[in-house]
C-alpha cells in the first residue's frame, strides 16, 4: 500500500484547485475533498476553517417517520460522484444508519441550497462501528 506522510506547509488560497500540492491546504472551508492517488480514490476531510458548512442532524424525519439517534450520529463513511458527496452516517447504538447527498458547485466548493438532503434512513441498517482489537 502507497504510504501517505500527513506534513503540510501551509494554506493556499491563490492557486487552482486541481494544481495545488498535496502540501498544502484548500482555503480555509470547512470540507475538502482529497485523495489518495489523483482523481480515482476520494475521501471527505473536514478541516478548520471560516464557517461551518453543514451539521449532522441527531433527529429529523424521513418520508414523514420521525428518528432520533441513540448515541452520536457521526461519519462513518463517504464517496464522491462528480459534483456530489454520499456521507454514510450512524449512531452509537450501531442500528440506525443515514444515508445523505451533498451537492456543491464545483468551482467554488460551496454546498448549494437544499444540502445536504437526507436520500435513506433506516432503524435497521445496523452499520455498526467495529474497531480491531
Amino acid at each position: 500500500m502507497k504510504a501517505a506522510p500527513n506534513s503540510y506547509g501551509g494554506l493556499n488560497a491563490d492557486t487552482a484547485y486541481d494544481s495545488i500540492p498535496n502540501t498544502s491546504y484548500i482555503d480555509a472551508v470547512d470540507v475538502r475533498i482529497t485523495t489518495t492517488d489523483g482523481e480515482s480514490i476520494g475521501g471527505f476531510t473536514n478541516i478548520k476553517g471560516t464557517e461551518e458548512a453543514f451539521t449532522i442532524p441527531q433527529s429529523g424525519t424521513f418520508n414523514s417517520i420521525p428518528w432520533t439517534a441513540s448515541g452520536v450520529a457521526e461519519i462513518i463513511g463517504v464517496t464522491t460522484i462528480r459534483n456530489r458527496i454520499i456521507v454514510f452516517v450512524a449512531d452509537d447504538g450501531g442500528n440506525n444508519g443515514w444515508i445523505y447527498d451533498i451537492q456543491y458547485d464545483p468551482a467554488t466548493r460551496v454546498i448549494l441550497p437544499g444540502f445536504p438532503s437526507l436520500i435513506y434512513y433506516s432503524a435497521n441498517l445496523n452499520f455498526k462501528k467495529e474497531f480491531p482489537n
